[in-house]
């Protein structure tokens, strides 16, 4: 198995539980009701019970988990172009690759998330940063694919 992908793994887990630290702080140390849901304007729009802020670790911790397995398992990426039979471990190579880098791409976007979160039920403010962070990520994980499907492609050739 192809081991460039390793520091992207460590990186992503390591991710996850600074992630899963912050929730449980948040949990731990945050009032009864918090925001779960912000409008265009960044104001809460909608509140929910503290044990919600649970909710991003526990998801990127199981979406880390579903990618690690089936990397390990080798499922074959489905691409929109031929991998001939001889190049198709270096394509799959990347894209294990790409999934980790999009793994550790999301867990920084879920910690930012998380600590506005916080922020916003700690003294109900507006929170401003959470249009440009989600504007951030979907650039961030658009670029991360062009260049990964290029790399994937050029590689298939």
């Amino acid at each position: 198995m192809d081991e460039t992908g390793r520091p992207f793994d460590y990186a992503a887990a390591a991710g996850n539980a600074i992630l899963l630290g912050i929730g449980i702080w948040g949990y731990l140390t945050l009032p009864g009701t918090i925001p779960t849901h912000f409008g265009l304007d960044g104001r809460a729009a909608t509140w929910g019970p503290s044990w919600t802020i649970l909710m991003l670790p526990l998801v990127s911790t199981f979406g880390a988990a579903a990618v690690w397995f089936f990397n390990k398992i080798g499922l074959r990426a489905r691409l929109p172009f031929y991998v001939p039979d001889d190049r198709r471990d270096a394509v799959n190579a990347i894209a294990r690759q790409m999934n980790s880098a999009l793994l550790l791409v999301l867990a920084a976007f879920f910690i930012v998330m998380e600590l506005e979160i916080i922020g916003a039920a700690r003294d109900s403010a507006t929170s401003l940063l959470i249009l440009p962070t989600v504007a951030a990520l979907l650039i961030c994980v658009l670029t991360l694919l062009g260049a990964y499907m290029t790399k994937m492609y050029r590689a298939a050739r």
